[in-house]
């Protein structure tokens, strides 16, 4: 697997994580937030 291929993966698992838990703790996010800063580090990283 590829670097890119992994940090693919591990930004799936934090992001659903996130949205099925509904916030991460020390941040100020929402489910949509958390759906965008998700799909925001897919595009950073070229998954």
């Amino acid at each position: 697997m590829t670097w890119t291929g992994a940090a693919a993966l591990l930004i799936l698992i934090l992001t659903y994580a996130g949205v099925a838990v509904g916030r991460f703790p020390g941040l100020r996010l929402d489910r949509a937030g958390i759906a965008l800063l998700g799909g925001a580090a897919m595009i950073a990283v070229g998954a």
